[in-house]
């Protein structure tokens, strides 16, 4: 990965890892008391936390294996 994204840093780009939890800040939510926790231990790892609505990766590959299918 070092290889193929260093090149383009030099060059004035920029690179974020992004971690995408599911878990949402909504009063309604029954993890809205995990946020502060685990925003703080992915920023302690150096990756940019996302949290519903944003964490899209982690809402859709969560639905597909928590929802319940038809057929």
């Amino acid at each position: 990965m070092i290889d193929i994204v260093l090149p383009y840093i030099y060059k004035g780009a920029s690179f974020t890892m992004e971690g995408h939890i599911d878990i949402g800040a909504g009063k309604k939510s029954k993890t809205n008391k995990f946020v502060t926790e685990m925003v703080a231990r992915m920023e302690a790892m150096g990756v940019e936390p996302k949290i519903k609505p944003d964490a899209f990766v982690a809402s859709s590959y969560a639905n597909r294996y928590t929802k319940r299918r038809n057929g």
